[in-house]
């Protein structure tokens, strides 16, 4: 009877265990599929995220060397004129300018004064002369203004390469079609 009794018991305890180990088994199938299911979920929303990152970092350079481009455009025709502007200059009116007004800041008569320094010090030059820059009592020390402006002797107006306003109407009607998309989070 004992034997029997242990039996039954020992059958009872494996048919238990059995039970439990389909149990875990199936709780495992369940807890695999979800995972399955749940990592498939995370791959497509990685990927989604990539594809919409892509795209935005390909806006953001076009974008980039768009602006880049348009700089680089206007300062390559800011220097064809500053080239052309150069190739204007007329070097042999411009000395002439220089020397006239180099003259004119030494004021009438400055010749003589020269002379009349040089003889009554008696050494030769001074200091004053060795500068180069002698003044007169109708001499204000200055240049004075040319009647040949800069931009007469060079043909180039003063104008920046950063005064154009006609590109700038284009780029606010861009930033309002901008304003009407929607945004991503």
């Amino acid at each position: 009877m004992q034997k029997t009794k242990i039996t039954k018991w020992s059958q009872s305890y494996v048919t238990c265990k059995r039970q439990t180990l389909l149990n875990a088994e199936s709780e495992l199938q369940k807890a695999a599929q979800n995972a399955n299911v749940g990592s498939k979920a995370l791959d497509e929303q990685i990927l989604k995220f990539e594809s919409e990152k892509l795209k935005d970092l390909k806006q953001v350079l076009k974008d980039f060397v768009h602006v880049e481009m348009a700089f680089h455009a206007k300062a390559l025709e800011y220097y064809s004129r500053c080239f052309e502007s150069i190739n204007h200059i007329n070097e042999e009116m411009d000395l002439e300018e220089f020397e006239r007004k180099l003259q004119a800041s030494r004021g009438p008569g400055w010749q003589a004064m020269i002379l009349n320094q040089t003889l009554s010090s008696g050494s030769g030059m001074s200091s004053t002369q060795a500068s180069g820059f002698v003044t007169s009592p109708e001499s204000t020390g200055s240049f004075g203004e040319s009647t040949t402006s800069f931009e007469k002797r060079v043909g180039f107006t003063g104008q920046s390469m950063y005064d154009d306003d006609d590109d700038d109407d284009d780029d606010d009607e861009d930033d309002d079609d901008d304003e009407d998309l929607p945004t991503r989070r």
